[in-house]
């Protein structure tokens, strides 16, 4: 599987290659601004940066195969949006989390006295609800979450 494959040349490229003084030089000619020392994988993840441009400026990068390249700058650059993408959606499992009706929100610890009483006295059934409602913040949200963990 080339996913797997580039993971793996991923790795090694991570432990063997950091970019030399004159692959260094090159780059920053070619416009990039290179603090040293630089793996080549941390200057594939940019986005002024491509792996042709680091073929250039490094034979020992010349031989990485063409799918597991481009697979794996693919992966590199994209890598921060995808795990964004990922902590949005357990945020978004999260709040279909349902609340206990007859939970005692004053033995949650660390909420403050107006998402104590806003909770109490609208009773939500969701965590999705609770976050709606007004002075219910997300640490009050984390504070029931971490009770509820607590006490299962």
């Amino acid at each position: 599987m080339i996913g797997d494959v580039a993971v793996a040349q991923h790795n090694g490229v991570a432990q063997l290659h950091v970019v030399a003084d004159a692959a260094a030089r090159f780059l920053v000619e070619q416009g990039l601004v290179v603090r040293e020392p630089s793996t080549a994988l941390a200057l594939l993840g940019r986005s002024d940066c491509c792996l042709e441009l680091l073929q250039q400026a490094s034979p020992a990068l010349r031989d990485l195969d063409g799918e597991i390249g481009r697979v794996l700058e693919y992966e590199l650059k994209y890598q921060p949006y995808i795990a964004r993408a990922a902590a949005n959606e357990a945020r978004r499992a999260e709040r279909t989390i349902s609340l206990p009706l007859h939970l005692d929100y004053a033995a949650v610890s660390g909420l403050t006295t107006e998402a104590r009483d806003r909770l109490s006295a609208m009773r939500p059934r969701t965590l999705d609800e609770a976050a709606r409602l007004s002075g219910v913040t997300p640490a009050a949200l984390s504070c029931i979450l971490n009770h509820l963990a607590k006490s299962a």
